[in-house]
């Protein structure tokens, strides 16, 4: 179920600013003040606040932390569960993906008799452009 359906089948409608504000965060992870200025500060930005809170309530959105204080916001995608690895010289963000943490999840579960809902992970070195 795509982004959209999945909020209206919780009966939120889809306005122009809610998909402006969507659209802005597929690329990649971004602040609420890299949205609102994106937006040209054409919507209010306790809209975006608001608008934001919405989409992580109903799971169309997560909040990521670099390490930097700042929360950013990404859109889920279910098909493309990834992770992060944040520069620590150039601060660039790179989007990551492999089967061993879905084997490691696997194997904490059969271990521990935990069911994870949900995981984070988020690397943090240096780039190969830093290197």
């Amino acid at each position: 179920m795509n982004t959209f359906a999945k909020l209206r089948s919780k009966g939120h409608r889809i306005t122009d600013q809610r998909e402006r504000i969507l659209q802005k965060i597929k690329s990649h992870p971004q602040t609420v003040e890299e949205i609102h200025e994106s937006l040209d500060k054409k919507v209010n930005l306790a809209s975006v606040y608001r608008t934001l809170k919405l989409f992580v309530k109903n799971k169309a959105v997560r909040v990521i932390n670099f390490g930097d204080g700042k929360k950013r916001y990404e859109l889920l995608d279910e098909k493309n569960h990834h992770h992060h690895f944040t520069c620590n010289n150039c601060k660039s963000i790179e989007d990551i993906s492999s089967q061993l943490e879905e084997k490691l999840i696997e194997d904490i579960q059969l271990k521990s008799k935990l069911k994870i809902a949900s995981h984070s992970l988020e690397l943090f070195g240096v780039c190969h452009n830093c290197t």
